[in-house]
């Protein structure tokens, strides 16, 4: 899902969107994006999230650069996310902690660290399932989208099998998806699936990975979709490139 909105209305065609996804048929909706300012029509996706029956996750972002003081309404929201936590996970501790405005936080269920870690020659092969912030286990925001739905927990650095050919993805931009005729158009492409919200390409992070480059959103989509089928490499080694299959 990609597309070009106009800031004065980032926070209501946000929420407008995902409730149309949901008329659709969508099963869950995250947003690969940082509501980190207060927008016009933040108030709208507030109440999109805090509907328990149509999971919103929200992206937050982690940092080494500051530091950020917890409070203990925050480290309580937290902590409920990571109610599930394997014991097992080796999430990586940060310093600073970039979350969606109060308005937002306030009624949010679902909460992800949209951040990805690059191996030592510079390719994105490994989804970290967990952060952890101020001795607080996060989830991924992959993680996060897998909860959302009620499957497992990844408990480490999971290497998931990415699918590259044409069909894995459908992006569709913004004004489609909320054209009058969008339902008809793409309804059957969207119902039963966990739909991917980001930025326009020129501002999603490019990643070079094992099928090529791939934006930020569209690899956080192809990982989830991987994990959710159980589609992953195991043990994680650099001839990984090799294993990959392209169709």
């Amino acid at each position: 899902q990609r597309h070009d909105v106009d800031e004065r209305r980032f926070g209501q065609l946000h929420a407008a969107a995902a409730r149309r996804l949901f008329e659709m048929g969508a099963r869950a909706v995250v947003f690969n994006l940082l509501f980190a300012e207060p927008r016009p029509g933040d108030g709208d996706l507030a109440t999109v999230a805090a509907d328990a029956g149509r999971p919103v996750v929200l992206a937050v972002d982690v940092s080494h650069e500051f530091r950020t003081p917890v409070d203990a309404a925050v480290r309580r929201l937290l902590v409920s996310q990571a109610a599930d936590v394997p014991a097992d996970h080796d999430g990586a501790s940060w310093e600073g902690l970039v979350l969606p405005t109060p308005a937002l936080l306030a009624q949010a269920r679902h909460l992800g660290v949209q951040r990805t870690a690059l191996d030592g020659d510079g390719r994105l092969r490994c989804l970290r399932a967990w952060h952890v912030v101020d001795g607080v286990p996060l989830p991924a925001l992959v993680t996060a989208a897998l909860n959302a739905i009620g499957e497992r927990n990844p408990g480490g650095c999971e290497t998931p099998l990415l699918r590259a050919h044409a069909g894995a993805l459908r992006l569709v931009p913004m004004h489609e998806l909320l054209a009058a005729d969008g339902p008809r158009r793409l309804g059957g492409s969207i119902h039963g699936r966990t739909v991917f919200i980001g930025s326009p390409a020129v501002l999603d992070g490019q990643a070079m990975t094992p099928v090529g480059q791939i934006g930020g959103t569209s690899w956080q989509a192809l990982a989830f979709e991987a994990l959710h089928n159980g589609e992953r490499l195991e043990p994680r080694r650099a001839w990984t490139d090799a294993a990959v299959v392209g169709l």
